[in-house]
């Protein structure tokens, strides 16, 4: 039995169920999560977590907001809000678009790129794609 064997990696994204949201026409939907093991990325932050800090972790990842709105609630302010359980301290990443404005992935990218690192933190800002779910118990 190898310890990888052993290694829990999930990775999760939030979406909205419908597929046609946009600003001022369609801005709500029912948020679901979903899987995004092997999708892109161009910039990451990483910290390692207490056993206390994962399972706050887990449970605002299990009792998430149940809807996606492009505005108030979206990838971006989940992203964060997660973040924060495991201590990144990430601000609001807020930008405006046509027709409105939130928290937005760019603006959070940049907030990542921009910071000074603190102890513990590790920086990807070359990207590539997310390491793949793997369920090892």
């Amino acid at each position: 039995t190898s310890i990888n064997s052993l290694i829990n990696t999930s990775v999760l994204g939030f979406y909205p169920e419908e597929d046609n949201i946009y600003p001022v026409f369609n801005e709500e939907s029912v948020a679901v999560l979903g899987e995004d093991g092997g999708d892109p990325y161009s910039t990451s932050l990483s910290i390692n977590v207490t056993p206390s800090q994962l399972q706050q972790i887990l449970n605002a990842a299990i009792n998430f907001e149940n809807t996606y709105h492009l505005d108030d609630y979206n990838c971006t302010d989940f992203a964060i809000e997660l973040g924060n359980q495991a201590g990144l301290g990430l601000p609001d990443c807020s930008a405006s678009w046509p027709g409105g404005g939130g928290s937005n992935p760019g603006t959070l990218g940049v907030e990542i790129r921009d910071r000074t690192l603190q102890p513990g933190e590790t920086r990807d800002i070359i990207g590539g794609l997310a390491p793949e779910s793997h369920k090892g118990c």
